[in-house]
């Protein structure tokens, strides 16, 4: 029996609630682990990034909110198992990461 080789993708969602606070002097940057596969990140609503290679991370402050705010990834993998005839599995590889950093601003 052969296997069907073709371009496939996966979304994921999720609802993350931030307050105010939490936003004030931070950045968020999310972490993703997909393997070698196509990575579409959608906030709110927004197309917000997308990264074709490692490393899957990318500061998606600018698309957050107070309140209620929904994640969805996108993950397609990638031309090698209809180029190289393979059967890759893909999708995430491990639960995403959103990590806050502090913001620092200071004259020089």
């Amino acid at each position: 029996r052969q296997r069907q080789m073709c371009i496939r993708d996966r979304a994921y969602s999720t609802d993350i609630g931030l307050d105010e606070a939490m936003l004030q002097g931070r950045k968020f940057v999310l972490s993703v682990d997909c393997g070698n596969d196509v990575l579409e990140v959608e906030v709110n609503g927004e197309p917000a990034v997308i990264r074709t290679w490692a490393p899957y991370a990318a500061d998606i402050t600018p698309w957050l909110k107070a309140g209620k705010n929904t994640i969805t990834l996108k993950i397609t993998n990638t031309l090698t198992n209809l180029l190289e005839g393979k059967s890759i599995n893909f999708g995430l590889s491990a639960p995403a990461r959103l990590t806050p950093h502090n913001r620092y601003e200071f004259n020089l």
